[in-house]
């Protein structure tokens, strides 16, 4: 480069910084465009958060947790977003798009409520209370019956006792000889034999055994009772069960409710009952567990 093209070029830089330049205002700077908010001011993150929430309605922490948000601050992020009157009036759009996309009106709503009421005002706790057989019971010729487990191991200890030398024969012998008494096979499983001579059928009183069904086996109306379970510090197993009073304080103020508002001690006349009233109170009391047939009302009014 020329040394008078170098003094032109920084000439000319100084001049065109030394001119003024017209101000902008923000309101003439161009303004892109944007795309309407469909939900009205809620972050993607919070969507994601509202989403799982209306999920599970269990933890706001998890759902945060879920959304994105820091494990230390989701607890108290989740609680804050939920308390938040925009993220409230989101929550109840999303609601209302999931009633619509379920076909939920208030008629289905109802019948889920009576339904769960019933199951759990129905369900009896399946926890039972079993008298085993006495160890007498099912031994030979009635005798002490052990487990597999303990003939094996009293058995394997008497082999481990020390062997004596028979003097006349010079054979090796144990003494006393291994006693079998009433052999192996005991199973608390089994009730208790009305024959024994020890218990006389009434079985082991003194150590009664608790059974709790199986879970994964639970009726739906033992499923609505169940409420969880916890160990506890000695080994055993503590269980929670729903309060059932609820439930049958609902059914009982609706049955008051299907019978006209009429009180428990007065008499109630189907006489007076239309059809569609009588066959409805029929369903209702078969649904209650009433040994009724709706449908004979129908045979009889043709």
């Amino acid at each position: 480069m020329k040394p008078d093209d170098k003094s032109f070029s920084h000439r000319a830089l100084v001049e065109a910084l030394a001119k003024p330049k017209p101000r902008v205002l923000l309101d003439e700077l161009p303004v892109p465009y944007q795309e309407p908010d469909r939900h009205r001011g809620v972050t993607k993150q919070e969507e994601n958060f509202l989403r799982h929430w209306v999920e599970t309605y269990y933890d706001p922490g998890r759902s945060a947790v879920a959304a994105g948000y820091p494990a230390v601050t989701a607890r108290q992020r989740g609680y804050d977003l939920l308390a938040e009157p925009r993220i409230k009036n989101r929550l109840v759009e999303i609601e209302r798009e999931l009633m619509h996309s379920s076909a939920i009106n208030a008629e289905s709503l109802f019948r889920e409520i009576v339904t769960q009421n019933l199951r759990l005002a129905r369900a009896k706790v399946p926890v039972e209370i079993w008298i085993p057989p006495c160890r007498y019971c099912y031994g030979i010729n009635h005798e002490f019956q052990r487990t597999y487990a303990e003939f094996e191991e009293d058995f394997d200890r008497h082999i481990k006792k020390p062997l004596k030398i028979n003097r006349n024969t010079g054979k090796p012998f144990r003494v006393p000889l291994f006693d079998p008494k009433g052999g192996d096979g005991y199973d608390t499983r089994k009730a208790p034999n009305k024959d024994c001579p020890e218990c006389f059928g009434e079985g082991d009183h003194k150590h009664p055994l608790i059974r709790v069904k199986d879970s994964r086996f639970f009726t739906a109306e033992e499923r609505e009772l169940f409420h969880g379970a916890k160990l506890s510090t000695k080994g055993g197993l503590e269980t929670f069960w729903k309060d059932q009073s609820h439930a049958r304080n609902f059914l009982n103020d609706l049955a008051l409710r299907m019978t006209e508002h009429r009180r428990p001690e007065d008499a109630i006349d189907i006489t007076e009952m239309s059809t569609d009233r009588l066959r409805q109170f029929l369903e209702f009391a078969r649904d209650q567990g009433f040994d009724v047939d709706p449908e004979a009302l129908e045979d009889a009014a043709e």
